[in-house]
């Protein structure tokens, strides 16, 4: 938990010690492989008798003394023999130790911009052969160091050849950072700042944000699509306070960074108090559900990619009910705001009027708080200070040219991204994962399907038309063919959902229409007409993309699109539900004379390799024998919610 100090586990035999930046050191024993208990008992004695032990470094670093010590009793060369059983050392390195007596009055100082150290007489060439690793260039008396991770290796070997060693400040004091929240930014202070790791931090804080521009043939089909790189920067500098100030969101990034160069970070972060809500959990998370949560709470940030229907916000509720801290939810649509205060009554027992709402004409702030990301943009300001847990729902939207700056501008430290896709094809997932914390929990269709939380797909066809006349017709085929089934028939545009409407209802279908015109207290009625009937067609909009919980259908009909795969696969899910017997079907219908569905399918079309995998026809094939499969107990009740 961020505030406390994390014990480092290291096992003394495994050979931790093989790290990069050890294996660079001349003075260093990096072992080669695993000991057994005896030859790691072997290796410490040897290694005692050349060497001392860095505690902070967790590495054995040669001794000029104990070399010294051991050529005087003509063992050195033997215990050098035997060690290079164990571990790898540089020998050359090891052996000027001794080509070098102690110059009297050699003194170094060490200064910091440029990092450097500066002798006070010429040093001796072996003591320069044992710089070579850490230094980048030599002017008389003046060895330039490549980077300040290499400053405590450059010390440990000035000390070996006994130079009186001038610092500007205490090691330790020089190598701490501390990081604390002050105004909604992390911010973290040195005694000194080396323009090196400066320059790393800047660089970690640098966001890269791609831009998509389609490219178009002359005839207007879509080619494909130009990437335009941005930078975002997400960090400052106060000079006159030794502060680097970044984004909260950037939290690992930074604290990464730091240790990378060698710096004991401090994180001195006063978390909020708990929450003052009641809280009654109504729900038992299920094996993947639960797996998910344990890998986001290591560090409390993390992104969970589970596919629809895999109940995502549930793990959402856990956090919730676990760290017990204020929290606010960021949803991308007022249906969604809905969808988790009912979520939050009814699992979480947190009475409505508790429940802050900020979007959808609303603007309160409570302990528990639901906001969409268009008004938490222009409000922001008021969510500083507010919340320590924040929840990204449908994070796949984060990377938004607007959205992003919520994620960027507020100061929540424990932090939890939920989406069905986080990849995008403009590769901005790394901008979530950045602010949000990097991908802890991925489960696509074929692991929900074996767990038996999503129906197999029995059919998914793709059927290419020519004109918008023969469009209509073969949706009407596909209607008739499928009679007796729960069949939702989506568009993109509120027209052509009138069009499609009224076609459906001169052929008899008495379809339902589902529009973002339909109120929600009509919808539901709309809702409740379609789980009644035995036989129904919905026909809808971009209304029901994302964050309403559908009720089960059998058949989805992709009559109009986008190319955008979120939707893609947002769509099928509504007619994923899991039931015994139960098989999905989905139809893609494609004007080929109409150049923007086809660029459209074309974008879109790697989807299906998502869902047919080797061994499907399996899980058909049971679903319709209508096996009697056992059910974990409970869990019927919520696989209606399960998003």
């Amino acid at each position: 938990m961020y505030g406390m100090k994390k014990e480092v586990n290291y096992d003394p035999k495994s050979g931790d010690d093989m790290h990069p930046n050890h294996q660079t050191n001349s003075l260093v024993l990096v072992r080669n492989r695993y000991l057994n208990e005896e030859e790691f008992q072997r290796f410490l004695s040897l290694a005692r008798s050349v060497a001392t032990y860095d505690p902070e470094q967790k590495v054995w670093v040669f001794s000029r003394k104990k070399i010294i010590s051991a050529a005087e009793r003509g063992i050195l060369k033997q215990i050098l023999d035997e060690l290079q059983n164990y571990a790898q050392f540089n020998r050359c390195a090891v052996e000027a130790l001794l080509a070098h007596k102690k110059v009297k009055e050699l003194e170094a100082k060490i200064y910091f911009n440029p990092l450097s150290i500066q002798f006070s007489a010429h040093p001796p060439e072996p003591l320069v052969q044992a710089l070579l690793p850490y230094v980048s260039r030599q002017e008389d008396k003046v060895l330039y160091i490549s980077a300040t991770r290499h400053l405590k290796d450059a010390i440990r070997v000035l000390e070996n050849f006994e130079v009186t060693v001038h610092l500007p400040a205490p090691i330790d004091e020089i190598f701490k950072a501390k990081i604390t929240r002050e105004n909604g930014n992390l911010y973290v202070r040195f005694s000194f700042i080396p323009r090196d790791v400066l320059e790393e931090l800047r660089a970690a804080c640098t966001l890269i944000y791609r831009i998509e521009k389609p490219v178009l043939s002359p005839s207007g089909d879509f080619e494909g699509v130009k990437i335009i790189e941005r930078k975002i920067k997400a960090y400052n500098v106060i000079w006159r306070e030794k502060a680097f100030v970044a984004s909260v969101g950037l939290l690992d990034r930074v604290t990464s960074t730091l240790r990378n160069n060698g710096y004991n970070v401090e994180i001195d972060i006063k978390v909020l108090p708990d929450l003052e809500i009641s809280l009654k959990p109504d729900f038992v998370l299920r094996p993947h559900q639960l797996e998910a949560f344990k890998k986001w709470n290591e560090k409390k940030r993390g992104t969970i990619a589970i596919f629809t229907r895999g109940g995502k916000s549930f793990i959402a509720l856990k956090a919730i009910e676990s760290l017990r801290k204020p929290t606010v939810i960021f949803v991308t649509t007022r249906e969604l705001i809905a969808t988790w205060i009912e979520y939050l009554e009814r699992f979480l027992g947190v009475s409505s009027r508790f429940i802050g709402v900020v979007g959808a004409g609303k603007r309160e702030i409570k302990g528990i708080t639901v906001a969409t990301y268009a008004s938490a943009v222009k409000y922001i300001d008021n969510f500083r200070g507010r919340f320590e847990l924040a929840i990204f729902d449908e994070a796949h939207h984060v990377p938004a040219v607007t959205f992003k700056n919520v994620a960027l501008k507020i100061d929540s430290l424990y932090r939890m991204a939920l989406s069905a896709t986080p990849k995008r094809r403009d590769g901005n997932e790394e901008l979530l994962y950045a602010l949000c914390g990097d991908l802890v929990f991925n489960m696509g269709y074929k692991e929900l399907l074996e767990l038996r939380l999503v129906a197999p797909i029995e059919k998914f066809e793709t059927i290419f038309v020519n004109g918008e006349h023969e469009k209509l017709e073969k949706l009407v085929e596909i209607l008739r063919e499928n009679r007796g089934s729960k069949i939702i028939v989506f568009t993109q545009l509120l027209e052509t959902a009138k069009k499609v409407y009224n076609r459906l209802l001169l052929e008899g279908f008495n379809p339902l229409l589902l529009t973002g015109q339909v109120s929600g207290s009509k919808r539901k009625l709309a809702f409740q007409e379609f789980k009644r009937r035995k036989t129904a067609v919905m026909v809808t909009t971009t209304v029901l993309d994302e964050g309403i919980t559908v009720p089960d259908a059998d058949v989805a009909i992709i009559y109009e699109g986008s190319g955008e795969a979120r939707q893609m696969i947002q769509r099928i899910g509504r007619v994923l539900g899991y039931a015994p017997c139960k098989t999905a079907k989905i139809f893609e219908l494609i004007d080929a004379s109409n150049p923007k569905e086809r660029s459209a399918y074309y974008r879109r079309k790697w989807i299906k390799k998502l869902y047919l995998f080797p061994g499907l026809e399996k899980h058909v094939e049971e679903a319709k024998s209508c096996k009697e499969v056992k059910v974990e107990e409970g869990i019927m009740k919520y696989l209606e919610f399960m998003d």
